[in-house]
C-alpha cells in the first residue's frame, strides 16, 4: 500500500514524471517571477520560497551589487517539483473517490 502511494505521488512511469517535471519547471518560471521589490532600500530579489538571485542599489562604479545562490535555486525547483506532485496525487485520490461513489450508486 505504501509503495503504490509513493509510486502515484511521483508518478507511475517515465512518461508521467517527464510530465510532471515539465509542469513544475512551467511553475518555477512563474512563481520566479514573483519579485520581492523594496523601493525603500532598493532591493530586488527572485525566487520563492528561497532568493536565489538578489539584487540592491545604489550599487556605485566597479561594484558587485549582485548575489546569486545555486543551492537555493535547486531547492526551489524541487520543492515546486514536490507541490505539483502533492496537487496530482490529491486531486487523482478525490477523482477516484468521486468514481468509486457513481459506481456504487450503480
Amino acid at each position: 500500500m505504501i509503495n503504490e502511494n509513493i509510486k502515484q505521488f511521483f508518478g507511475h512511469s517515465w512518461k508521467g514524471v517527464i510530465v510532471r517535471i515539465i509542469f513544475s519547471l512551467i511553475l518555477f518560471v512563474v512563481v520566479t517571477f514573483i519579485q520581492v521589490n523594496c523601493t525603500g532600500v532598493d532591493y530586488w530579489a527572485f525566487g520563492w520560497p528561497f532568493h536565489f538571485s538578489e539584487s540592491w542599489g545604489p550599487c556605485p562604479p566597479n561594484a558587485v551589487c549582485h548575489d546569486s545562490n545555486p543551492l537555493a535555486l535547486i531547492a526551489d525547483a524541487v520543492i515546486w517539483y514536490l507541490v505539483l506532485c502533492l496537487v496530482i496525487f490529491v486531486l487523482g485520490k478525490i477523482r477516484n473517490k468521486k468514481i468509486a461513489a457513481k459506481e456504487q450508486k450503480l
